[in-house]
């Protein structure tokens, strides 16, 4: 008997890849009597079946086609569940799915045996605080501008970001880690990722690359207004608070860039780790400094 059972599978369905592979993968599903089922969004545009929210949790597995971005919207779909990740890379960078759609079917069948490894990564946990009180779930918005509702305090695998607009003035944060004041950025903004984040906006920003297996958190002032202010990283076990000084208008507070909150003066950003983790299945065939070679085009390594 396979040790998978329910697969989940969460799609970038512009990618013109994606349909024919998930038949494919759905047809090799259904021949080991494997339930499988889709996003209610885009499943029967991809001939799947739509399933809640509930049902990613109770799989056995995910599996993601697309790239970074649609890992992290199953991430965000999977909350505190711990279901692994199978990421198929059909995106331009991708650093977290690293599985090439040629190996996709061979190793999908290794997984479902039950022969696989995973790798825990990070993920933050973020919360906003408002006049003493955490901003209620009906505040938020996703990057469309569309309401959405994560339960307040919200996770995120790469980075949570405090910007400003793109007309407004330099922003000032003071920022403290475990209560105690760390500098007073004057900056376009802060990025606080994880180790697995390190190679997304912070990176973009000079941040540095991080071993995605640590347990740390990287503070990255985006843009800041003194060459002194550089970035910092701490151990998973602290704590992170951004202030927003009185005087900053236009300034947004967004998850992985696909969530986010207009912010106000005053307003508190909390950020630590999560107790749970990002489950990613493992391609035997890859290590990450090969994927950076590779994404970056480092070359050498050979």
């Amino acid at each position: 008997m396979s040790a998978v059972r329910r697969v989940g599978f969460v799609v970038n369905e512009h990618k013109p890849e994606a349909r024919p592979l998930v038949e494919s993968l759905g047809g090799f599903l259904r021949e080991r009597g494997v339930e499988f089922f889709g996003e209610r969004d885009n499943a029967e545009a991809l001939g799947l079946t739509p399933a809640p929210q509930s049902a990613f949790c109770q799989a056995d597995l995910c599996v993601v086609l697309g790239g970074d971005g649609t890992l992290l919207r199953a991430a965000r779909l999977l909350g505190d569940g711990e279901v692994p990740l199978f990421g198929v890379h059909l995106g331009s960078l991708g650093f977290m799915t690293e599985i090439p759609v040629d190996d996709a079917l061979p190793l999908l069948g290794e997984v479902i045996e039950g022969r696989f490894e995973v790798q825990p990564r990070v993920k933050l946990v973020v919360s906003l605080c408002r006049d003493g009180d955490e901003v209620a779930a009906a505040d938020t918005t996703d990057s469309a501008g569309e309401n959405s509702r994560p339960v307040p305090p919200a996770q995120v695998l790469n980075e949570a970001v405090v910007m400003k607009g793109a007309l407004s003035r330099i922003i000032e944060l003071d920022t403290r880690i475990d209560g105690l004041p760390v500098a007073s950025f004057r900056a376009d903004g802060v990025i606080v990722s994880t180790p697995t984040g390190s190679t997304g906006y912070s990176l973009s920003a000079a941040g540095p690359i991080l071993d995605p297996t640590l347990s740390a958190i990287l503070v990255t002032p985006i843009c800041p207004h003194t060459l002194a202010q550089r970035p910092i990283v701490i151990p998973g076990n602290r704590r992170v608070e951004l202030s927003l000084r009185p005087g900053c208008s236009e300034v947004f507070l967004t998850l992985d860039g696909q969530l986010g909150w207009p912010l106000r003066p005053r307003d508190r950003v909390r950020v630590e780790v999560a107790p749970s983790r990002v489950m990613l299945v493992r391609n035997p065939r890859l290590d990450f400094f090969t994927i950076l070679r590779s994404r970056l085009g480092w070359g050498g390594g050979r």
